[in-house]
């Protein structure tokens, strides 16, 4: 991935997967003339990673390693012969945070110039499609989208349009033609704006009460708890089910009414339906690792705090109380209210769901020890099932490149939702 002049070759900014060499998986470099030069980064498949600064494809001056244990130490290169480990100075530090910030910002612009790729190609599609296909065509992101609404309502109502995949396929078609067969409707088994508001018609005709004089509970409503949420498709937010459990109205930050779609008990989760959003995240496709960097986002203690808190730390075990093997512990800090919040890894996808944390004045009763960094999670396994297992659309993916802690704590604002829950 790079920049690229009118010859197709590599000019500027670049990173790649290096397959050709056995022990390195990435590197990052600004290519002149075929050859790399200026800031470099390597990562290697055992973790451990170099930054330097690069002449005519080979490393010239003072060049840092990361080593697996966590230090990292100064060589210095004079015409291709490297000096022993040296022991960093402050001066140094200074430099190879430089090195970093400059790779940093270059891989967030390339990627948001990306996107605005991907965007353009999608627009130029979508007119394409517009011009050659028939309107209810699900090449259209659009009309996709306006597929998968009346697959999800034609579900509420008792039909079976098959997977929520925003696909017209025979069950969908069918399911359609029940529905305008059963509410005196033109028969053409096909989507369109007016189905979709005619769903929406019958579906709130059967929410109201018959009884008119049933007064509206609103006024009655007091808030007794909030905890977090995130986005993992377009509308479908996850949370932990103690979280909801206990309330009679659930609210997101402004105030819009969050229904309850899934649950489940036993792994402390439930998904709701909000608002849709533009923005999601992408759930690893891998288990957290020992070891592996972590960041959490939540909104805890709001009713101070008034705000998003952004931590970071690392995995600690893999397996949670009691040796349960559904969740994992991390040393990132967490508060009241955290539950529910996303724990992404470094490329800002899910590995996990807050849950819990020790209380430290329960543990010094039983066994006189002060609990620190005893923080638990979810794991994004069981959240992946229970997706699946509900026929709930998600991501399932890893960045190219691991992402500065600005951009995550962007990502994990962005996705991030303050569920409040109100009893009468």
């Amino acid at each position: 991935y790079g920049y690229f002049n009118d010859d197709f070759e590599s000019y500027g900014y670049r990173i790649c997967d290096r397959r050709d060499i056995e022990d390195t998986k990435t590197q990052e470099c600004f290519r002149r003339d075929k050859k790399c030069g200026g800031e470099y980064r390597e990562i290697r498949n055992d973790g451990e990673i170099w930054w330097g600064y690069m002449l005519n494809d080979r490393l010239d001056g003072d060049a840092y390693y990361l080593f697996s244990t966590g230090d990292t130490y100064k060589f210095s290169y004079r015409n291709g012969n490297r000096s022993d480990a040296l022991n960093m100075t402050y001066q140094d530090e200074i430099k190879l945070k430089r090195i970093q910030n400059v790779l940093d910002n270059q891989f967030d612009t390339l990627n948001e110039k990306w996107k605005e790729l991907e965007q353009s190609w999608d627009n130029f599609v979508a007119l394409v499609n517009k011009d050659t296909t028939p309107e209810w065509s699900t090449r259209n992101n659009e009309k996709s989208n306006l597929i998968l609404s009346i697959q999800e309502l034609l579900a509420e109502l008792g039909y079976s349009p098959g997977p929520f995949d925003g696909m017209m396929g025979q069950k969908t078609s069918a399911a359609i033609k029940a529905f305008q067969i059963t509410h005196d409707i033109e028969v053409d088994g096909l989507p369109s704006e007016k189905l979709l508001v005619a769903l929406q018609v019958v579906l709130q005709s059967l929410r109201i009460p018959e009884d008119k004089n049933i007064k509206t509970q609103k006024g009655n409503l007091k808030l007794v708890s909030t905890g977090s949420g995130f986005y993992v498709n377009h509308e479908n937010i996850v949370t932990n089910y103690h979280v909801i459990k206990a309330c009679d109205n659930l609210k997101d930050f402004d105030e819009t009414s969050l229904k309850i779609k899934v649950i489940d008990q036993m792994n402390d989760l439930a998904i709701l339906e909000g608002s849709k959003s533009n923005k999601s995240l992408s759930i690893s496709p891998y288990p957290p690792v020992l070891g592996e960097e972590i960041y959490v986002a939540g909104f805890p203690l709001y009713s101070d705090l008034k705000g998003l808190n952004f931590t970071s730390g690392n995995v600690s075990a893999l397996k949670g109380p009691g040796q349960a093997s559904s969740m994992f512990q991390f040393t990132a800090p967490i508060q009241p209210g955290n539950s529910g919040g996303p724990i992404l890894n470094k490329y800002g996808s899910i590995i996990g769901i807050a849950v819990a944390t020790y209380k430290s004045e329960d543990l010094i009763k039983e066994t006189g020890v002060v609990a620190q960094n005893s923080n638990f999670g979810i794991k994004n396994t069981i959240l992946k099932g229970l997706m699946e297992d509900n026929n709930l659309y998600h991501k399932s993916s890893n960045a190219f490149w691991s992402k500065s802690q600005k951009t995550l704590a962007k990502i994990a604002s962005e996705n991030s939702v303050l569920i409040k829950c109100y009893k009468n």
